[in-house]
């Protein structure tokens, strides 16, 4: 669980010299953010909910009409698949926008309240226990005094429960920061952002150079938080102009118009393992624990697979380890396989050897070419395969190789992979 007080406002203690906390494990939650819970949704917190401390749950979204009026998109967990993982959940109410007049902000809290009540009711009912609530709203940097005294009307209105909020890294800068922060019983810093402004570098989702600047500057504010870092890609669509046309977080890429220039965004597994290595040997002096967004789900193509999260969050170096899998007698199918932990582009050249003479035969798939020497095949990925990365558990078909006489077994084969 999170470690802040209620209705006392972010905590603040005693800043020593930066980084001078000690090292260690890190206290680490994640969000599941899936707003249908598919088996897959399913299965995934089955089987890595216990990796973590706690589990930020999609509870609703807030959305607000252009007459003032707000509906709810109300969450729908299931309850039955999270008892099982026997951690502490916190339902996370994303706000659209606060609206204009007084009336109608009044009508938000509201909703989010309710929202937050009847999460936590379903909560206990199916014997699951509720964590703080997490209000997610992407506030203006000019708004941040109108969310402080809004979110005045939500903390109390749901005491004691605790109230934490998400902030964005450009409010770090704004001095109607630390009022906000008043105004609430904790704050998990979004380490990542999209700035396409920088196209002149590979972009990323979650820079690891700008999030060690942007926690130096939390620390500056001398109160305790929390940091988010994703695990996700994106693409971003922009017009000739280079300005954002739209932003695919989930699923496929939607029909933008003719013209427009799709980046791809992406968060770099071997720069965030290497930052939360240093931070488990150094961190930072108010640095409490670290949220990751979001869950790796099977159908999630747009995540890391979950063997390269539990890398990262142990501060290790994900890498691809590569298995060419031999099936059949005569032909013999050959599929290269990803067993490790991290994604990458294809080894170079896949060398298969065998006693007695050359095949009668082979061939490649689609993506890769092969040649036959002196009773070798080699197979070698074509330049745009190259440049196409091979997530862990994947698996890629090269071709096949036929004799004159069926291969007593795949056994005898010698594999060999060159980068």
């Amino acid at each position: 669980m999170l470690n802040f007080l209620p209705l006392a406002g972010c905590q603040r203690r005693a800043a020593g010299p930066a980084g001078q906390t000690g090292g260690g494990p890190l206290v680490q939650h994640v969000f599941v953010w899936q707003r249908q819970w598919t088996g897959a949704v399913g299965a995934a917190v089955a089987e890595h909910g216990r990796e973590f401390q706690e589990l930020g749950v999609f509870g609703g979204e807030i959305c607000v009409e252009g007459d003032g009026r707000c509906s709810t998109e109300k969450g729908r967990p299931d309850w039955s698949v999270l008892a099982a993982a026997g951690r502490e959940v916190a339902p996370v109410i994303r706000v659209e926008r606060l609206a204009d007049t007084g009336a109608a902000r009044q009508a938000v809290a509201g909703a989010v309240v309710a929202a937050a009540r009847s999460f936590t009711a379903e909560a206990g009912a199916a014997g699951v226990a509720a964590g703080p609530v997490i209000v997610d709203y992407d506030c203006p940097q000019k708004r941040l005094p109108a969310y402080a005294g809004w979110l005045v009307e939500v903390r109390a209105a749901l005491a004691p429960r605790r109230v934490v909020i998400t902030a964005l890294p450009s409010w770090l800068g704004e001095a109607d920061l630390p009022a906000l922060l008043d105004r609430c019983d904790g704050w998990i810093l979004q380490l990542h952002s999209f700035d396409l402004t920088r196209l002149n570098r590979q972009p990323q989702v979650c820079d690891p150079v700008q999030a060690v600047r942007w926690t130096a500057q939390a620390e500056k504010l001398g109160r305790l938080y929390s940091v988010a870092l994703a695990t996700y890609s994106a693409t971003a669509g922009l017009d000739a102009d280079w300005k954002r046309v739209g932003l695919a977080l989930e699923g496929p890429s939607p029909a933008w118009p003719p013209g427009t220039l799709q980046v791809e965004l992406g968060s770099d597994p071997a720069g965030l393992a290497a930052l939360v290595a240093e931070w488990r040997r150094n961190r930072p002096a108010h640095l409490v624990d670290l949220w990751w967004y979001r869950l790796p789900v099977a159908t999630d193509t747009r995540n890391w697979r979950w063997p390269t999260l539990a890398a990262v969050m142990a501060g290790r170096v994900p890498a691809p380890r590569w298995q060419v899998v031999a099936e059949g007698t005569n032909p013999i199918d050959l599929t290269l396989l990803n067993t490790g932990e991290g994604p990458g582009p294809p080894p170079q050249r896949l060398v298969i050897r065998w006693p007695g003479h050359a095949p009668a035969a082979a061939d490649a798939l689609p993506g890769w070419a092969v040649t036959t020497v002196e009773g070798n095949a080699m197979f070698s990925p074509s330049p745009e395969a190259s440049a196409r990365a091979i997530i862990p558990g994947s698996r890629c078909a090269l071709g096949w190789i036929r004799h004159h006489e069926a291969v007593p077994s795949v056994s005898v084969l010698q594999i060999t992979v060159e980068p």
